[in-house]
C-alpha cells in the first residue's frame, strides 16, 4: 500500500467517524459549551534565538453522552517565523526549510525575525465515541478522530497550508480516588513545500486527584509525540495543572509545562475556562 493510499484511507476513516458522531447525536440530550483558552509558549528550540507564541483559542463543544465533537480555531501572536502548527502541536520547522540540516549550524537571517505577527490559525475538530462507558471499576474507553483544516497563513508560520487527519484511543479510569488517563493517536500531516513530515504517534498519559467533592482537583501530565522528522527528537513536555468547577457549572483550568526535548517549548503556560450554553 502506497503512502497515498494510507493517506485516504485515513481520511476516509476520520471523515467516517466524524460524520457518525454528527448522525447519531441525540440533539434533545445534548449539552453544548463554549469553550476557551489563553496559552503563552516561549523556546529557543534548536534554533538562535527565543521564539514566544500567544494563543487565543475559542471553540465549541457538544457532548451527548457517548458522542462528543469539538471545533476551535486560535488567534496566534508569535515574533518568529520558525514555528509552524500542526494537527497534534506545533513544530519548529524553520519556516519550512530543511530544518536539521540548516539548524545546527544556524539559519540565516531573516528580515521577519524579531517581527510580531498576528494572524488567525487552523480549524481543529475532534469526535469522540465511548465504545466502553466508566462504571464502577470498569475504564472508559474512547474512539477519536481529529481533523486539522488549513485556514491560516502558511507563509507566516501560523500553518502548514495542509490539512492533518489523527485516529486514535483513549482510556481513562478512577483506581481508590486517583484518576488515570492515556491516549495515543495516530497523525498524518500534510507536507510543507521544503519540508516532508514524518507521519507521528502522539500521547499522552495524566494522574490526578480531585478535592471538595469533585469541585477542585489537580492533574500531572506528560505528553508529546514521536520524530516529526528525520534526527530531530519529538517534543516532550512534563505538566501541572488545577481546575475548578463553579456551582453553574463552569469550568476554570490552569496549568504550566516545561519541555524535555529541544524541539518542545522550554514552558508553557496556559488559563482556559468552559461555559455551559444548553443543558
Amino acid at each position: 500500500m502506497t503512502p497515498s493510499d494510507i493517506r485516504r484511507l485515513f481520511t476516509m476513516t476520520v471523515a467516517g467517524i466524524l460524520i457518525g458522531i454528527l448522525a447519531t447525536a441525540p440533539s434533545d440530550a445534548s449539552e453544548l459549551s463554549y469553550m476557551g483558552s489563553v496559552q503563552f509558549d516561549t523556546g529557543e528550540y534548536f534554533f538562535e534565538e527565543r521564539a514566544n507564541i500567544f494563543y487565543f483559542y475559542n471553540g465549541l463543544d457538544l457532548d451527548s453522552g457517548r458522542l462528543s465533537l469539538s471545533a476551535n480555531i486560535p488567534i496566534i501572536i508569535q515574533d518568529s517565523p520558525w514555528i509552524t502548527f500542526t494537527g497534534s502541536g506545533l513544530v519548529p520547522s524553520g519556516g519550512g526549510t530543511s530544518a536539521y540540516a540548516d539548524s545546527r549550524g544556524g539559519f540565516p537571517p531573516r528580515d521577519s525575525v524579531g517581527t510580531v505577527d498576528l494572524g488567525l490559525g487552523d480549524l481543529y475538530v475532534t469526535g469522540g465515541l465511548d465504545l466502553v462507558e466508566m462504571t464502577g471499576t470498569r475504564p472508559n474507553l474512547q474512539l477519536t478522530g481529529s481533523v486539522k483544516v488549513p485556514l491560516a497563513n502558511e507563509n507566516k508560520g501560523f500553518g502548514t497550508g495542509e490539512w492533518d487527519f489523527g485516529a486514535g484511543l483513549s482510556i481513562s479510569s478512577l483506581i481508590k480516588g486517583l484518576f488515570l488517563a492515556g491516549e495515543a493517536s495516530y497523525w498524518t500531516f500534510g507536507d510543507m513545500p521544503d519540508l516532508e513530515f514524518n507521519d507521528v504517534i502522539s500521547y499522552s498519559f495524566s494522574i490526578g486527584k480531585s478535592f471538595s467533592g469533585g469541585r477542585k482537583g489537580l492533574m500531572a501530565s506528560v505528553y508529546g509525540y514521536t520524530d516529526t522528522y528525520e534526527d530531530i527528537a519529538g517534543p516532550i513536555q512534563v505538566a501541572l495543572g488545577f481546575n475548578y468547577l463553579t456551582g453553574s457549572g463552569s469550568g476554570l483550568t490552569a496549568s504550566a509545562a516545561m519541555g524535555l526535548t529541544e524541539s518542545a517549548p522550554d514552558l508553557s503556560i496556559t488559563a482556559g475556562w468552559s461555559i455551559p450554553l444548553k443543558k
